[in-house]
């Protein structure tokens, strides 16, 4: 026995499968008191985090099995039929991620080994490749995800197994089928993981499927492989993303060149802590106000006693462009306390990008 988790609304015999996940790190569980929560827990019984809390009543969940722990995701099934997935162990500095990822969703697994997920919608089978990637870049989850339908589903499928390369389908009548998927998705996952993007490069080039591009070009930008990131976002046509790759190479400051990186890869709070670990609260602020994070923006200039003024400036040009009068009364009340010169202020901001070359 290596732990024993308990919480308040714990009871036993009313527990049920589909309500109780284990992955190789954590185990996850539905509140028995309340059903709109999930409780996750370490494998020493600790609790990761606050308790889970959605929306509307939960009926299934799952705990994928693949990657590191700062990859587990929780899927789950609310009673409106919507797929959710969400991240389980926040990375340093960031916070819990949630989004849907699919509608009237009958059942679903995890693969086995590999955090790739399927789903019947409908009487459709629906695989994502790559389920992270819509906390990335929503506009690439369609890309990423293959619809099968076939009659002999029929009415009312279950999704039972996912093991390997075979999905286990249970019909209405008790018959089983067995779905086959792609090899190719767990070789790219597996070079992933072990960083061989090389290999990663060639199997894509062998394979010429779309899915698969997607999939590495998402997967080498958050590992910041920005060489195979390019090429694959190039065999896909995001042209604005290879274009920004580009600038990003161009970088000589590695860790602006790391955060620029994770804001690529949808991490903001992790680019922010690149930056001021390594003591660039200037452009710790500029990447809260470029990604219209203002409050946390001002909340690191106050706490540091710097630029409050250029970001009360870029503001009020956020709201003029707008349209809009300012209602937030932290900027209210600092721009009456506060004296704002535009010149001042971009010769300031211009003094603080050739400090940034200097460092080079």
């Amino acid at each position: 026995l290596i732990s024993s988790p308990k919480w308040p609304s714990l009871n036993t015999a009313s527990l049920n499968p589909s309500q109780i996940s284990l992955s190789p790190d954590c185990i996850a569980a539905r509140d028995q008191a309340d059903e709109k929560v999930i409780q996750i827990f370490d494998i020493n019984g600790k609790e990761i985090g606050t308790p889970f809390s959605h929306t509307t009543q939960i009926g299934e969940i799952g705990l994928s099995n693949g990657g590191s722990a700062f990859e587990r995701l929780l899927a789950f099934v609310d009673r409106t039929r919507d797929l959710y997935i969400a991240t389980v162990h926040p990375r340093p500095s960031a916070s819990r991620k949630i989004d849907k990822l699919g509608s009237v969703v009958q059942s679903f697994r995890w693969n086995s080994h590999l955090n790739i997920i399927a789903a019947i919608q409908d009487t459709s089978l629906t695989l994502w490749y790559y389920p992270y990637i819509i906390f990335v870049d929503k506009k690439l989850l369609r890309r990423t995800a293959v619809i099968k339908e076939s009659s002999e589903f029929g009415h009312r499928p279950q999704v039972t197994t996912y093991v390997g390369n075979h999905v286990g389908i249970r019909r209405s009548d008790g018959a089983l089928i067995n779905s086959g998927v792609s090899p190719y998705l767990a070789i790219l996952h597996g070079y992933s993981m072990s960083g061989s993007w090389r290999d990663a490069l060639r199997l894509c080039r062998m394979v010429k499927d779309e899915a698969l591009w997607a999939c590495l070009a998402v997967m080498a930008t958050q590992a910041k492989e920005i060489d195979t990131a390019e090429s694959a976002y190039a065999a896909i046509n995001q042209f604005d993303k290879v274009l920004y790759l580009q600038h990003i190479r161009e970088i000589k400051l590695k860790p602006v060149q790391m955060a620029e990186m994770s804001l690529l890869g949808g991490n903001v709070q992790e680019a922010e802590a690149l930056l001021l670990q390594n003591g660039m609260t200037f452009r710790a602020i500029m990447t809260n106000i470029s990604t219209h994070n203002w409050e946390r923006a001002l909340e690191i200039a106050t706490r540091n006693r710097t630029h409050i003024d250029t970001v009360l400036l870029y503001r009020q040009r956020f709201m003029d462009r707008l349209g809009k009068q300012e209602t937030n009364e932290k900027f209210n009340m600092l721009r009456s306390n506060v004296q704002i010169n535009e010149e001042q202020i971009d010769v300031k901001v211009q003094y603080e990008l050739e400090k940034e070359k200097d460092r080079t």
